[in-house]
């Protein structure tokens, strides 16, 4: 036993008792999260509880002053039905407060140690260079930019109505209707859902332009579903459908466009194929790093893939898939059949893989090399013109931003998520060498289009399956999977 057993014990329970009363946060008492979805809340709730930290959903709007997570703007905030609240006054309160504070605290000791190893090489000497810096892979973790949603901290600790239940959202009933039905889609749900429609043979078209039929509102990426070009039960599947989900379904109140009254929607509307989605494993023991990809097919969007190696090429085989996904390490990104078969409609989709850039799909400028960001997280803009984009409701979006060089758009066009070119900060959390890491991160790409045929290249700059940690990406890699191919 140790010798200072009862002072030690003490401690501990002094310091567990600091911590469920909260005094240990500082102003970062109560944090409430907002989504343009309630439902995007839900992944978050079920990632802060395998750590023992609680949460709830409002039951009654509430309104506070409250500092935003990114950026640290304080301002009156109105908080709706559903959003997120999380008080540090609890058991597992301190490790609430690392994962959702965007501040990394390092010592300063460390960072002057960081800093001076700058100098421990001439300047602008490549090789050997200076002494690497001592960081893990990541130095941000803040979990609501992990998730794109709305983070607030508040020290306003009023009393407020919460539930342990999301209230569920009110979709009415499916009527039956001679012309077609509306999808709205707002959650990743709601593209899964769509999925199994198309799993059953249903026939669904995606909005490529907002239109207004009779003061209703599509948005660019909400389902169209025509009842004539379907099998007469269609609207059982509906019921069915909306029975099991939160899914909103409403019956079209007229096939004509508003703005254009004597014709039909068009080329506003492009039909979905039924998707076939292969992921490239490798070959023998060159393996890709499958891990990510794999674990969100299986577990979280529970969608049938077939793993395949690079004996795909061969043959005719990669006929059988409208999309193929390209993990990092499968490097095949060269390969002419490959190529071919994006010609003629496949969408090759590269998570981190930066092969497909120099394999002949048009490739993008790097920027000039410097001192490598270690695992920081970024605030880019989505071009919300592309059916990528479907699904997201904000312009803003966070990513992961790693390493010392970093790709540039080009005049031609296709970067759907880039970084800033303006004087606003880019690094939200993690460590940065300051201007160095702001100016090599300025308009910098991290997901790239590249129409190729009638094909697309589809480049993210890193893995958004890394550690199943970045669910604000799922609704772009989705939109990549199962509504580019046709389109």
């Amino acid at each position: 036993t140790s010798q200072n057993r009862q002072d030690l014990l003490q401690d501990w329970s002094g310091y567990k008792a600091r911590a469920r009363s909260g005094a240990l946060a500082g102003k970062f008492k109560r944090v409430l999260v907002k989504a343009d979805d309630a439902r995007d809340l839900e992944a978050l709730r079920n990632q802060l509880e395998l750590t023992g930290i609680e949460s709830n959903y409002l039951s009654q709007a509430a309104e506070l002053s409250a500092t935003t997570i990114a950026g640290d703007k304080t301002e009156k905030t109105t908080f709706p039905v559903g959003s997120l609240v999380i008080e540090m006054a609890q058991e597992y309160g301190p490790i609430a407060k690392a994962l959702l504070e965007a501040q990394s605290d390092f010592e300063p000791e460390f960072i002057e140690k960081q800093m001076s190893k700058a100098k421990t090489a001439p300047e602008g000497e490549n090789y050997p260079g200076p002494e690497g810096a001592e960081f893990y892979d990541m130095t941000g973790w803040a979990v609501t930019m992990a998730h794109s949603v709305d983070g607030y901290y508040t020290d306003d600790l009023r009393s407020l109505k919460t539930t342990d239940v999301r209230p569920r959202l009110a979709r009415g009933t499916v009527e039956s209707s001679a012309l077609g039905y509306h999808i709205a889609y707002r959650a990743e749900d709601d593209l899964l859902a769509v999925y199994r429609l198309l799993e059953k043979g249903v026939r669904v078209n995606v909005a490529a332009a907002e239109m207004k039929l009779k003061g209703r509102t599509i948005r660019r990426g909400d389902f169209v579903i025509f009842s004539k070009r379907n099998s007469p039960d269609l609207v059982d599947s509906l019921i069915e459908l909306q029975s099991k989900s939160e899914v909103s379904i409403q019956a079209l109140p007229t096939s004509y466009p508003d703005d254009q009254q004597r014709e039909g929607p068009g080329n506003r509307l492009m039909p979905l194929r039924k998707p076939r989605i292969a992921v490239l494993f490798g070959m023998g023991a060159n393996m890709a790093q499958v891990s990510g990809i794999w674990y969100k097919m299986e577990q979280q969007f529970k969608l049938p893939f077939t793993a395949v190696s690079t004996s795909v090429f061969s043959g005719s085989r990669l006929n059988d898939y409208t999309a193929l996904v390209l993990p990092q390490g499968a490097s095949s990104a060269g390969n002419d059949k490959l190529k071919d078969w994006v010609r003629e409609g496949g969408v090759l989709i590269s998570l981190g893989e930066d092969g497909v850039l120099t394999g002949g799909y048009g490739g993008l400028s790097r920027g000039s090399e410097g001192r490598s960001i270690p695992g920081a997280i970024a605030k880019a803009q989505i071009d919300r013109r592309s059916i990528l984009a479907a699904g997201y409701q904000s312009d803003t979006i966070y990513v992961p931003v790693d390493g010392s060089q970093f790709y540039k758009s080009k005049p031609e066009g296709g970067s759907i998520v880039k970084l800033g070119t303006g004087p606003e900060k880019r690094i939200m959390t993690g460590w940065s060498w300051g201007e160095e890491s702001e100016n090599a991160l300025k308009g910098a790409v991290w997901v790239q289009d590249q129409p190729f045929g009638s094909g697309h290249m589809v480049w993210f700059a890193q893995d958004p399956t890394d550690r199943a940690m970045w669910t604000g990406l799922n609704k772009m890699l989705l939109n990549a999977m199962l509504l580019m191919p046709g389109n």
